[in-house]
C-alpha cells in the first residue's frame, strides 16, 4: 500500500475517533510519538493523516503547544456522535443487568455519553412505552434488555421500525427480523456444561438438568445446548426436571423426590446457581455428599458454586456490555451497517475459587 493510501485510512480512524467523542471538539490530541505507536503507523504516515484533516478544517495546530480538535469538527461531525442512549431492562438489580451496565460505562467512559436506564415489571407493553417516552426525549439508541420478540412477532416489528431510524441493540438471545443483538451464547453455555459432565461420566449414563417453573429464552437456549451435546455423545437418557415454586425447604424436598424417583444421576446441569445448597440438603440421610456428585452450575452469581466447590459456566456479561457500546457507536457513524446477531463465548470454571469482595 502507497503512503497515501497508509494515511488516508488513518485520517479515517482519527476522524472516527472525533466522531465517536473520544477526541472532542477543543481537546488536545496525543503526541505524535504516542498517537503513532496508538495506531501502530509511522511518524511519516501519521503526519501525512493529520496535515489532512488540518486540511480539511478538523484539526489545527498550534506551534509549542501541539495538534487540537477545532470548535467546527463538532459541527461537522455532531451527527454522527452518541449523546444519550436510552436502557429499558426489567429489573435494575440484577447482576446481568449491573455486569452489562458496568462494560457499557467502561466502554462510553471517555464520551461524555448519557444513560438513561428505565425499568419495567418485564410486561411487554410497559417496555414498550418506555422506549417510546425515552425516543420522545431525544434518546439517539436504544439498548433493551429483554425477550419481548422471543414472546411477540409485534414486538419484533416495533423494534425493527424503531431500527430504522436510530441504532437498537437487543439482548435476547436470538436476531429477529433486521435488529441487532449482542448477547452471551446461551447455546454455547449449555454445550460447555455437557463436556465438564462427560469428562466424569459414562456416555451411557443418566443425565439430568434441573430447572426452575419460569425460564427466559437465554436459559432455553442453555437446555438447548445441554442436550445437543450430550445427544451428539450418544447419551440415551436426559431427564428436564422442573422445580416448582415455594422456600429452601420445598425445593430441598422436591428434589429429594426426583432423587428417590429416578435414583442419582451420572451427571446434573443445575440451572440457578444457589441450587448446590439445596442439592446438599436433599441428601441428607443418603449417605452421600454434594462432592461426591458430578454436578454442573450455569452461573455464579449468588457464589454458591465457589463455595461449594461446583464447577460452573460463565457468562461474558460485563464484555457483552462493553461490545453493545462499541456497536452502537459504529452504528452511529455507519448507519447503513448491516444488522448482526454477535454471541460472545462463555467460559467453563473447573474449580471456583471463593469471591470474598
Amino acid at each position: 500500500m502507497t503512503l497515501e493510501g497508509k494515511a488516508a485510512g488513518i485520517r479515517d480512524r482519527i476522524l472516527d475517533r472525533v466522531r465517536s467523542g473520544l477526541y472532542a471538539p477543543g481537546c488536545r490530541m496525543p503526541n505524535d510519538r504516542d498517537l503513532s505507536r496508538d495506531l501502530c503507523v509511522s511518524r511519516a504516515t501519521l503526519g501525512k493523516a493529520l496535515r489532512q484533516l488540518q486540511q480539511e478544517g478538523i484539526l489545527t495546530r498550534r506551534v509549542g503547544c501541539g495538534t487540537f480538535v477545532t470548535g467546527s469538527a463538532g459541527e461537522r461531525v455532531s451527527g454522527t456522535r452518541l449523546q444519550t442512549i436510552g436502557l429499558v431492562s426489567r429489573m435494575a438489580n440484577t447482576p446481568w443487568a449491573m455486569q452489562a451496565l458496568e462494560g457499557m460505562h467502561e466502554a462510553l467512559d471517555a464520551l461524555h455519553c448519557d444513560i438513561v436506564w428505565k425499568t419495567s415489571n418485564g410486561d411487554p407493553d410497559t417496555k414498550k412505552g418506555l422506549v417510546q417516552s425515552l425516543a420522545k426525549r431525544e434518546a439517539d439508541a436504544f439498548v433493551v434488555f429483554t425477550a419481548y420478540p422471543y414472546y411477540s412477532s409485534e414486538g419484533a416489528a416495533f423494534y425493527e421500525e424503531l431500527s430504522r431510524r436510530v441504532p437498537v441493540i437487543l439482548t435476547d438471545s436470538v436476531l429477529y427480523a433486521n435488529v441487532t443483538c449482542v448477547t452471551p451464547d446461551a447455546i454455547d453455555a449449555g454445550r460447555l456444561a455437557a463436556e465438564c459432565l462427560l469428562e466424569k461420566a459414562p456416555s451411557n449414563g443418566t443425565f439430568w438438568v434441573l430447572r426452575s417453573e419460569f425460564m427466559n429464552s437465554s436459559f432455553h437456549e442453555r437446555v438447548l445446548g445441554y442436550v445437543d451435546r450430550l445427544r451428539a455423545a450418544g447419551v440415551g437418557q436426559v431427564l428436564e426436571l422442573t422445580c416448582g415454586p415455594g422456600s429452601e425447604d420445598q425445593r430441598a424436598t422436591q428434589i429429594a423426590g426426583f432423587l428417590d424417583q429416578h435414583g442419582l444421576p451420572d451427571g446434573m446441569f443445575l440451572l440457578k446457581d444457589d441450587w448446590p445448597k439445596l442439592l446438599q440438603a436433599a441428601l441428607k440421610g443418603r449417605r452421600k455428599r454434594l462432592q461426591d456428585l458430578n454436578v454442573c452450575c450455569s452461573d455464579n452469581w449468588s457464589n454458591a458454586p465457589s463455595i461449594y466447590g461446583v464447577p460452573y459456566v460463565e457468562l461474558p456479561f460485563v464484555d457483552t456490555g462493553r461490545e453493545i457500546a462499541r456497536r452502537l457507536l459504529r452504528m452511529k457513524m455507519e448507519p447503513a451497517l448491516p444488522p448482526l446477531s454477535i454471541r460472545l463465548k462463555p467460559r467453563l470454571i473447573r474449580e471456583p475459587a471463593l469471591d470474598r469482595a
